[in-house]
């Protein structure tokens, strides 16, 4: 089969796949980047009316004509995409866009799609996911040295419902029950566009005593573990956009529970 008709029949399958899920976040691109399937969700994410404004443009300009992403981020995008048609391998991306005036963290996978016919690539199938596991912050800390973090949850609530917490408190708590100094928190904080001194970090967990109704810290840490605040990040606490690559086995981990033992998708 050559490479046009894979294509085509490879799109078809999609599309059918896209109608029984509109709500996942997927778009197909042919061999030059063109935008050519997508589900419902996807098409109200980039912002357009129905297939037929943005099938066959380039959706980097699509995005570019938004104004929502700069120039630089996405010149990233484009790189990536001609990465994988070198090297004909998935790509996995944490990603932080804007979305209905927010940002929202997510995980990208970039799988090229190979007409095995030929070993061409005719195409490329993007999915994003929500993050819900948030392990891979680990590689953002590589911007200070990286530390290891706690992984296993303690509790199946939903914890942010009877302790909500302002993004700057819900960092805090975050860092330090993943055993980060004072300083290490303001610097941290730091990077992200976040002013805060080590006495301030203290204030703030003297802030979150009160509000878990505690009185030490090493109270606070046993309470917030056994409520998941140990693997819950908050995701206004970034300022802005990031594209970042990290590795299949990180995405697992971030994407599906399947490995903490409590997934109910798979």
């Amino acid at each position: 089969m050559d490479n046009t008709q894979y294509f085509v029949n490879y799109k078809t399958a999609c599309e059918t796949f896209f109608g029984a899920h509109p709500s996942d976040w997927v778009y197909i691109k042919d061999s030059e980047f063109r935008l050519q399937a997508m589900t419902t969700s996807m098409l109200e994410f980039i912002g357009a009316a129905s297939p037929v404004e943005v099938v066959g443009q380039n959706i980097s300009t699509i995005i570019e004509e938004s104004k929502v992403l700069s120039n630089t981020l996405i010149e990233k995008f484009n790189r990536q995409d001609l990465g994988i048609m070198k090297t004909k391998k998935r790509g996995v991306y944490l990603e932080i866009v804007s979305y209905k005036d927010e940002l929202k963290i997510v995980i990208i996978h970039k799988t090229p799609v190979i007409n095995p016919s030929t070993g061409d690539m005719v195409g490329l199938h993007v999915q994003i996911g929500n993050l819900l596991w948030p392990s891979i912050i680990k590689t953002l800390f590589k911007i200070h040295g990286t530390k290891g973090l706690l992984l296993n949850p303690k509790s199946t609530s939903d914890p942010l419902k009877d302790y909500p917490l302002n993004n700057i408190q819900h960092m805090v708590l975050f860092l330090s029950l993943n055993n980060y100094s004072y300083s290490e928190i303001s610097l941290f904080m730091g990077v992200f566009g976040h002013s805060i001194t080590p006495s301030q970090v203290n204030e703030r967990l003297e802030q979150l005593k009160l509000i878990f109704h505690v009185r030490t810290k090493s109270q606070l840490i046993e309470k917030a573990i056994g409520l998941n605040f140990h693997v819950i990040l908050p995701c206004g606490f970034f300022n802005d956009v990031v594209t970042l690559e990290i590795s299949n086995e990180s995405a697992t981990i971030v994407c599906c529970d399947c490995q903490l033992g409590s997934c109910s998708v798979h």
